[in-house]
């Protein structure tokens, strides 16, 4: 099971699963509420298959709340986040990136560090506002949620209306329903990068 119910929490990490052999590691970074639990679900499931250790982050390590009220015990906050082999950083959508994540320093800070050392850097739905902020969109075709193309071209994105879009090491996805696409995108670019 990969979300629980709010009667308990698991962490939300291949590293659970008895007998896995890691291909690598992503670092998935949820709002601590309202995160969007499809994107997250289909990223993991595509991961897993994949081979890959996937840690969860937030802004805290108490259980995060999705908006269909899942929760997911983060294993490390967002100033945490270890990118030392590292090979993605997936930033979930839903409404609560715009609350909790776009104006976040640290994570910010964590992408542009990610985006430096050419991992792949990958956000979907309203997530792509975190990457806008965090100054590595300008002049990269990206896509978002229509809620926040807005903010994808204050940043310098060339907004383009497709479900994923991949512009150099960063990957970018529309919505819930492009979900699948965006995870197999980020496999396949961190396949060919390492």
């Amino acid at each position: 099971m990969i979300l629980t119910s709010l009667a308990g929490a698991i962490p939300l990490s291949t590293k659970a699963i008895e007998g896995a052999t890691s291909r690598g590691r992503i670092v998935t970074v949820i709002a601590p509420k309202d995160f969007q639990e499809a994107e997250l679900n289909q990223c993991q499931k595509v991961f897993d298959r994949q081979g890959f250790e996937v840690a969860i982050a937030s802004t805290t390590t108490e259980p995060a709340i999705g908006m269909g009220r899942r929760i997911v015990l983060p294993e490390v906050t967002i100033s945490q986040i270890d990118l030392k082999g590292c090979l993605a950083l997936v930033i979930t959508g839903g409404s609560g990136a715009k609350t909790y994540l776009w104006d976040n320093a640290q994570l910010h800070q964590v992408v542009k560090q990610a985006y430096e050392e050419r991992i792949v850097v990958a956000a979907i739905c309203l997530a792509p506002g975190v990457l806008a902020r965090a100054g590595i969109l300008d002049g990269k075709e990206a896509t978002v949620y229509p809620e926040a193309i807005a903010e994808l071209e204050k940043g310098g994105a060339i907004f383009t209306d497709q479900p994923v879009v991949i512009s150099d090491s960063i990957i970018t996805g529309r919505d819930a329903r492009a979900a699948k696409s965006f995870a197999i995108a980020i496999v396949q670019s961190v396949n060919e990068r390492f």
